[in-house]
């Protein structure tokens, strides 16, 4: 059976943030807490110039509508928060990628709690059990810690739940202006967006010393990076517009993700593929399965 296109787009996206996600950790390791702002500088500049030229390319207006611009403006604002701080969490001692993109994945948590909380949907027992077996598969992915841990979390770990509620509102937003605007105009301003906020950073906080990036070894990956999270969004906006929903694109994108992020810190960086990570990969896929209705519905009528 021939799988629909945006199942691809889905999966290119998530493969594509494991990639990012292993150079962030690169990039924070080699280059620490000093050149977080101007590696984000850098992706900003490449995707909205990227963004740019492909608009040129194929004529799309760098303005579809105001409220695309806004929505895109939006996105960037909350795309800057999710780079800056998924790259600085890996300044940090143990940062280990298969965890961090595992935390990612509350994003649907983070969203069952909101519709709950400000929109008064009510939550099924099935959904409830769904939200407990992703929390024990979070334990089981720090490797069944002891409780002790548990109560002052590495600020690595907390950094990663931030995150997660920012990649929260960057799902709704997305899915919004999917029908409003263009990949490569949003990819502009979001760009755009990101890097203003870098250069403002850079320019407030005053950590001049992280210039000594651009004169380094790997001066060229933070280039890269922004190539790969131009890419990352088109897959992202190509996914809705090809018919995906929010739910079971998820569960592609955050599987290969998952999956693609873990086995990479096993590869590059000597990070111990435990019990936990496979019992915790397991854990996400029976947890989205339950919190998630239309998952949990065509699931049941494949049983049934």
């Amino acid at each position: 059976m021939k799988l629909p296109s945006w199942v691809s787009y889905a999966g290119g996206e998530g493969l594509t943030k494991a990639i990012n996600s292993s150079f962030a950790k690169l990039m924070g390791v080699s280059r620490g807490a000093e050149g977080v702002l101007y590696v984000s500088l850098v992706i900003g500049m490449v995707q909205s110039i990227g963004g740019l030229v492909g608009a040129l390319v194929r004529r799309e207006p760098l303005i579809p509508t105001y409220q695309a611009v806004f929505g895109s403006f939006v996105f960037g604002l909350s795309a800057f928060g999710m780079t800056v701080l998924s790259l600085y969490s890996f300044t940090y001692e143990g940062a280990d990628v298969g965890i961090t993109t595992f935390i990612t994945t509350f994003t649907v948590v983070v969203g069952l709690i909101i519709d709950r909380v400000f929109f008064k949907t009510i939550l099924t027992r099935i959904q409830w059990l769904g939200m407990l077996v992703f929390f024990l598969a979070g334990y089981a992915m720090l490797n069944f810690p002891p409780l002790s841990y548990l109560v002052a979390l590495p600020m690595w770990v907390l950094l990663s739940f931030v995150v997660a509620l920012l990649g929260g509102l960057n799902e709704g937003i997305t899915r919004g202006i999917s029908r409003v605007t263009f990949p490569f105009a949003n990819n502009f301003w979001i760009g755009a967006t990101t890097a203003t906020c870098s250069l403002l950073g850079i320019v407030l906080v005053g950590v001049w010393q992280g210039a000594e990036l651009f004169r380094g070894a790997l001066w060229y990956i933070p280039f890269i990076m922004g190539c790969v999270t131009l890419t990352m969004i088109s897959f992202k906006l190509l996914t809705y517009k090809n018919g995906g929903t929010i739910a079971v694109a998820k569960v592609v994108m955050f599987g290969t993700y998952l999956i693609g992020a873990t086995i990479a810190g096993v590869i590059f960086f000597d990070e111990p593929m435990t019990l936990g990570k496979i019992v915790g990969i397991i854990g996400f896929f029976v947890a989205f399965s339950l919190t998630d209705r239309e998952t949990f519905q065509v699931i049941r009528n494949h049983l049934v």
